[in-house]
C-alpha cells in the first residue's frame, strides 16, 4: 500500500483545525462538530498511517499482526463515522435538527449507521469487512460493499438536505458542501479499483479544507469589535428557523444608553464589558443545561436564541440584566448602570414572518414604560401604536392608492389685526383600518420610505387648490401656510413644481408662506437655499417652524429670505418659571431686532396669551384658539371669528 496521499491528508487536516483555532471559529454547535470532523479525519489518517506500517512489518516486528488488525479496525470506524458525522454537521449548519425529530426521519437517520456500525465493531468475530493474516495481509471482506453502500446512502441524504436549503443559502456555499460527496464518491471508486492508493482520506481532507475555505468564514459572521456572532448571523439563523418551522425563542436584550456609555468609557472598554456580559450569559446557559446562541448588534443589543421551548428565560436574565454596571477607576472610579430591557419573543407562536421579528428587536423598547424591565412581545404587539409603526407599509401604500390624505387648517391670530389673519395647512391621514393617524406617525415613515414625495405633492396641490377656490381677503385671511419637507426642500425640481402649480391655479404668490425647518442643514444647504431664493423671487415668502428644538442662531436666520419666525411649543411650556420666560422674552426681542415677524406655537390658555402678548409677539397659533381642524369647519370658524373682531373693533 502507498502511504503518500495519507502523509499529504495529515498536514491539510492539522492546517484546518489550526485555521480553525486561529479564526477563532470554535463557538456555536456546527463549529464544534465540524472540528470534531476534522479530529476524526486526522485520527483516521494516523490510524491509516500506522496499519500501512504494520503491514508492511508482518512477521517482522512482534504484535505487528495485531497492531495492523487494531489499528485497521478503528480506522473503519472513523471512516465509516465521518460521513454519518457530516450529516450532522449539515443539519447543524441548516438548522434542520427539528425535522429529525418525526420517528420515520429518525428511522432512516439512525437505523442505517447503528446497523452498519453494530456489524463493524463485530468484525473480529467473523472478518466479515476485513481481515489481517500473516500470509496474505490486508484483505477485504464480503461485506465491505456494505460500509460504501451506507456512506452512499448519507451522502444521498445530505445532498437532499442541501437542495431543501437553497432557500436561504448561495449556490456557492451549497457547492461547497456537496463537495465532500462528489471528491468522496471519486476517491472511492478509484481505490476501490486501485486499492493500494490510500486516496480517501486524502480526498476528505481536500473537501474539509475547500468547506472551511467558502463556509467558515468568521469575518463576515462575527462583530470584529466584540467577537460575538453579528445581527447578519442572527438574521440568518433566524431565516433557516422560520424556514424549518423550528419553535424557538428569541430574548432580545437592548441597552438603551449604549452610546452614552461608549462615548463616556470609549469604545474598548465598552466592548471589553459587551464580552464580559455575553460571557455571564453564556455561563449562565451552561450552569442551566439549556443551549443558548448569543449574537450582537451595534451599538447595543444582545439577541440571546433558546431552542428549549419550555425554558422560562423571565427569572434569570430578569437578574442578570438588572444589575449589569462599568466602572472605571481612572475616571474618579465613577460607577454607571447600563440600562437594560429585553423582550421574549417566541416563534412562531408571537411571530411568524422575517420582517416582524426583527422589528420587535429593533423597536421594542420604545414602547416600555418605566419598570417593564423584561416583557413579552404580546405585551408590545398588541399595542395599536407598535401595530401602527409595524403595518406602516402597508398603511401607506393602501392610503396612497386611495387617496386617503386630507388637509386640515390651524387659525393663526394676528395680535396687531385682532382678527385671523392666516392658517396653517397640516396634512392628516384617515386609514380604513387605523382611522385618524398621528403625523408624527405616519411623517417620518414616509420620510424613511421615500414617499414623501408625493405626500409633499398633495400638500401643495390640495392647498394651492383651497386658495384658489376661495376668497381670502373676503374670509378676513391673509397667506396659507405651508409645510415643506427636507426631502423637497432639497429637490432640484422643487422651484419648477411651484410655478407649475403657481399657473396652473392663477395663485398669487402672496397668498402662499412656506415653512422650512433647520433639519434640512444636516442635508445639502446649498441646494436648498437655491431653492428658497428662486421661490422667493417668483414671490412667496418663507418661515422658519420649529425654532427653539435645533441649533437656530442669528446668522442662519438672516442669510434666508425669512419673513416670519415660528417660535416652538418647547419654549411657550417653560413659561411658568424664570428662566424660561426670560429665554422666550430674549427669542422674541432678538428676532423682533432683526426685522422678523414672531409666531408663538403651542399657547394652550388664557395666562399664556397674556404673557407671550406683553413679550411683543405678531400672531398667536395654538389649541387656546383652535386645534387643526377639516376645511369647511375651518371656513365656518374663520367666518365667525373675524365677525366677531370686526363687531368689537367697531
Amino acid at each position: 500500500m502507498n502511504p503518500a496521499y495519507d502523509f499529504c491528508a495529515l498536514p491539510i487536516y492539522l492546517l484546518i483545525l489550526l485555521a480553525v483555532f486561529v479564526r477563532k471559529a470554535t463557538k456555536g454547535t456546527p463549529n464544534r462538530i465540524f472540528i470534531a470532523l476534522n479530529i476524526v479525519g486526522l485520527c483516521a489518517t494516523i490510524c491509516d498511517l500506522g496499519a500501512v506500517y504494520c503491514l508492511r512489518n508482518l512477521g517482522k516486528v512482534e504484535y505487528a499482526q495485531f497492531a495492523a488488525y487494531f489499528l485497521s479496525y478503528i480506522y473503519l470506524v472513523l471512516h465509516v463515522g465521518t460521513l454519518y458525522l457530516y450529516l450532522f454537521f449539515l443539519l447543524s449548519v441548516t438548522r434542520t435538527f427539528y425535522i429529525t425529530r418525526k420517528w420515520y426521519i429518525e428511522i432512516m437517520t439512525y437505523l442505517p449507521f447503528i446497523a452498519l456500525i453494530s456489524l463493524v465493531l463485530t468484525n473480529p468475530l467473523h472478518n466479515y469487512f476485513f481481515s489481517v493474516t500473516l500470509s496474505h495481509g490486508y484483505q477485504r471482506g464480503p461485506l465491505m460493499w456494505l460500509a460504501y453502500a451506507v456512506c452512499g446512502y448519507y451522502a444521498m441524504l445530505g445532498a437532499s438536505l442541501l437542495l431543501f436549503s437553497k432557500q436561504f443559502m448561495s449556490l456557492k456555499k451549497i457547492l461547497a458542501f456537496e463537495s465532500i460527496y462528489i471528491i468522496a464518491a471519486i476517491a472511492a471508486i478509484a481505490q476501490y479499483f486501485y486499492p493500494s492508493q490510500l486516496l480517501e482520506l486524502f480526498a476528505t481532507s481536500i473537501a474539509f479544507l475547500f468547506v472551511a475555505m467558502v463556509i467558515l468564514r468568521p469575518e463576515e459572521t462575527t462583530d470584529s469589535n466584540v467577537g460575538l456572532p453579528s445581527f447578519k448571523a442572527y438574521v440568518s439563523e433566524i431565516k433557516k428557523i422560520l424556514l424549518t418551522r423550528q419553535p424557538s425563542q428569541v430574548l432580545a436584550i437592548s441597552f438603551i444608553n449604549a452610546n452614552k456609555i461608549r462615548a463616556y468609557f470609549g469604545e474598548e472598554k465598552y466592548n471589553a464589558n459587551i464580552i464580559s456580559i455575553a460571557d455571564r450569559i453564556a455561563g449562565l446557559a451552561k450552569k442551566k443545561k439549556k443551549n443558548v446562541e448569543i449574537y450582537f448588534e451595534n451599538p447595543g443589543t444582545l439577541y440571546l436564541l433558546i431552542e428549549d421551548m419550555e425554558y422560562d428565560c423571565t427569572d434569570d436574565y430578569k437578574a442578570l440584566v438588572k444589575h449589569i454596571r462599568f466602572e472605571d477607576k481612572q475616571k474618579d472610579g465613577r460607577v454607571t448602570s447600563l440600562t437594560a430591557r429585553a423582550v421574549i419573543m417566541r416563534i412562531p407562536e408571537d411571530l411568524n414572518d422575517l420582517k416582524s421579528i426583527l422589528a420587535l428587536g429593533h423597536e421594542f423598547s420604545r414602547f416600555l414604560h418605566e419598570g417593564q424591565d423584561i416583557v413579552n412581545a404580546p405585551t408590545i404587539t398588541s399595542l395599536k401604536s407598535y401595530q401602527l409603526e409595524a403595518d406602516m407599509d402597508e398603511i401607506l401604500a393602501r392610503d396612497l392608492a386611495n387617496h386617503s390624505f386630507e388637509m386640515f387648517y390651524q387659525p393663526i391670530y394676528s395680535f396687531k389685526e385682532k382678527k385671523f389673519n392666516s392658517a396653517e395647512a397640516l396634512i392628516r391621514l384617515k386609514d380604513e383600518k387605523y382611522g385618524y393617524v398621528s403625523p408624527a406617525i405616519f411623517i417620518p415613515a414616509a420620510e424613511k420610505r421615500d414617499l414623501i414625495k408625493p405626500i409633499g405633492d398633495f400638500v401643495l396641490a390640495e392647498t394651492f387648490s383651497f386658495i384658489a377656490s376661495h376668497d381670502l381677503k373676503s374670509l378676513g385671511l391673509d397667506y396659507i401656510e405651508i409645510n415643506l419637507s427636507v426631502q423637497q426642500c432639497v429637490d432640484p425640481d422643487l422651484p419648477d413644481r411651484i410655478l407649475e402649480l403657481t399657473r396652473y391655479f392663477n395663485i398669487d404668490p402672496s397668498t402662499v408662506n412656506f415653512e422650512i425647518t433647520e433639519t434640512m442643514y444636516e442635508q445639502d444647504s446649498e441646494l436648498m437655499e437655491r431653492n428658497v431664493r428662486n421661490i422667493a423671487k417668483m414671490g412667496y415668502t418663507f418661515s422658519l417652524d420649529d425654532y427653539g428644538i435645533g441649533y437656530s442662531n442669528v446668522q442662519r436666520i438672516t442669510k434666508l429670505p425669512l419673513k416670519i419666525i415660528k417660535i416652538d411649543k418647547s419654549l411657550v411650556d417653560g413659561i411658568n418659571g424664570q428662566a424660561g420666560q426670560s429665554v422666550l422674552r430674549n427669542s422674541v426681542k432678538m428676532m423682533k431686532d432683526v426685522d422678523k415677524m414672531v409666531v408663538v406655537e403651542g399657547v394652550e390658555t388664557k395666562p399664556v396669551l397674556d404673557q407671550v402678548q406683553s413679550m411683543g409677539v405678531d400672531f398667536i397659533q395654538g389649541y387656546f384658539f383652535s386645534k387643526p381642524i377639516p376645511k369647511d369647519d375651518f371656513l365656518a370658524f374663520v367666518k365667525n371669528g373675524n365677525a366677531d373682531s370686526e363687531v368689537a373693533k367697531a
